[in-house]
């Protein structure tokens, strides 16, 4: 062996570099992931996480699956933080306040479950979207029935909003707040 190589010995590598490409994208959102460079920073040699991974996409598409999780996690303890019987718009705001509040604060994250094309039907990247979805889809089909379509319009708008806020097209603070509450009684108006 080298004189500078490093050994394998790791206790969950295909973990630690999901987790260290994680924070390496909230320290620096426009940081260029790398497994080398992740290697370096747990501790393995560079060719160690190519027993877990193909590549760059595939660490990439697992650092999206996990922030998918983080997203569907955020979106469902939502009605947890709300009141007994909270109104159906209530919720909505709330998720919509927690989704947009998840792409502020983890912009790297953010753009790499979305800013990338999107995977086909039926992979895990494209299950675990779904599955973060769930948290609307369920709110909308409680309204009205099906509630597939309000609940992908929703989605549209809250994912629109805070793609125009986090590249600096719409401003943050209050006009946010406004926008969120605006959006949300557009999609869920008072009913009799």
């Amino acid at each position: 062996m080298p004189k500078n190589a490093q050994p394998y010995h790791h206790g969950d590598l295909r973990a630690a570099l999901i987790t260290q490409a994680m924070a390496a994208l909230d320290r620096d959102p426009d940081t260029q992931v790398t497994l080398r460079g992740l290697a370096k920073e747990v501790g393995v040699s560079a060719m160690a996480p190519y027993a877990h991974f193909d590549g760059k996409d595939a660490l990439l598409d697992a650092v999206a699956i996990e922030g998918f999780a983080v997203l569907e996690a955020t979106l469902t303890s939502v009605k947890m933080d709300t009141p007994a019987d909270p109104a159906p718009r209530d919720i909505l705001t709330d998720m919509a306040r927690a989704y947009v509040g998840l792409g502020l604060e983890r912009p790297g994250l953010y753009r790499t479950m979305f800013g990338r094309p999107a995977a086909p039907l039926g992979s895990e990247v494209r299950d675990a979207g779904e599955r973060a979805f769930r948290p609307l889809l369920k709110l909308f089909a409680a309204c009205d029935g099906d509630g597939r379509q309000s609940a992908e319009i929703a989605w549209s708008l809250i994912h629109g909003l805070t793609l125009l806020v986090s590249t600096g097209f719409l401003e943050t603070g209050e006009a946010l707040e406004d926008r969120i509450l605006a959006a949300c009684a557009a999609l869920l108006p008072d009913r009799p």
